[in-house]
């Protein structure tokens, strides 16, 4: 099992790293492909593709048996919680409090749901709130809309991606089988192009698209919101990646919070990940089948999210 880590380490090196997770490619290591397996085996993941291809006999044999923690999660958990996720501190009394978010993975999301409610309660008459997501790698897009905008805002919250795809048989198979064929909808449909109604969309990448569905998140204030009327301010920078390049987006684009640092890493408008199985090794390669947008066309790896000072319309 060493050397077949060294080996994947290597082959990784050599031919995925350049690319620095554009469009979260990746192989996947043994312990990202055994929680996943977890969560596939747990019904997080449902359906023939995920299964054909992670449990495939080359796959099974490459990666080896579970490592012993698995077996201490429950039927809900797919992953142990980060430590310290979150850290909070009063800046200033009455007035500034700082929130400090390392990931926003899922597992984290009950215990920092309590823990951010208590802190946010005592700091609800406050004239600032910071957010810091630097270094934020993501994780899941539920955490910043329910552990974070849901209680603090006092109102319905509402924004819009677009998710392309194109015309190949093994990207069918996942958004087929993700119960989403009734969504997807052609590039040219009854009502025109939808591409006329995005004005930022990379003309050369429309040219191989051929599907998309519109997606509208709606964020509704908690029952324990605490309706926060100060000013939020959200401390981004280049890793700011993925699920918290897409808060940081969202926030941008709702005027939930200002944007104060660095560009973004981008990568913050897809579906989780799909795979594949590369034939002789079974090593998993991951990668992003889904081409995002925002409400205007702007991929997020091609226009990463800037600062609100940032005096570009090419930027989101």
């Amino acid at each position: 099992m060493a050397n077949d880590t060294m080996f994947l380490e290597r082959l990784h090196d050599i031919f995925f790293a350049p690319f620095n997770g554009f469009g979260h490619l990746s192989l996947m290591n043994p312990r990202a492909y055994h929680i996943l397996l977890h969560r596939t085996s747990q019904h997080y993941i449902e359906g023939e593709p995920w299964r054909r291809i992670m449990y495939n006999p080359a796959s099974l044999a490459f990666y080896g048996p579970p490592p012993e923690w698995l077996a201490d999660l429950d039927d809900h958990e797919a992953a142990p919680p980060v430590e310290d996720n979150v850290i909070t501190e009063i800046l200033e009394e009455g007035k500034i409090a700082l929130v400090r978010i390392r990931t926003f993975t899922p597992e984290n999301i009950p215990g920092d749901m309590e823990y951010l409610l208590a802190f946010f309660t005592e700091i609800s008459d406050f004239e600032h709130l910071i957010l810091d997501i630097r270094g934020n790698g993501g994780g899941t897009g539920d955490y910043f809309n329910y552990v974070i905008m849901a209680l603090l805002i006092d109102e319905p919250v509402s924004y819009v991606n677009y998710f392309f795809a194109m015309d190949g048989e093994h990207i069918k198979r996942f958004f087929y089988d993700d119960d989403i064929e009734s969504e997807m909808n052609p590039i040219q449909g009854e009502y025109g192009n939808i591409f006329d109604a995005l004005p930022m969309i990379n003309q050369d990448d429309a040219e191989i698209l051929s599907f998309y569905y519109q997606v509208e998140r709606v964020v509704y204030p908690s029952n324990y919101s605490i309706a926060f009327e100060g000013k939020i301010w959200l401390l981004i920078d280049g890793r700011t990646f993925s699920a918290s390049d897409a808060f940081a987006r969202a926030s941008k684009q709702i005027g939930f919070a200002t944007l104060v640092g660095v560009p973004t890493s981008g990568g913050g408008m897809g579906t989780d990940p799909i795979v594949a199985a590369l034939p002789n090794t079974g090593i998993i390669a991951s990668f992003q089948g889904f081409y995002g947008t925002d409400h205007q066309g702007r991929h997020a790896y091609e226009f990463t999210t800037h600062n609100h000072t940032t005096p570009t319309a090419a930027h989101a």
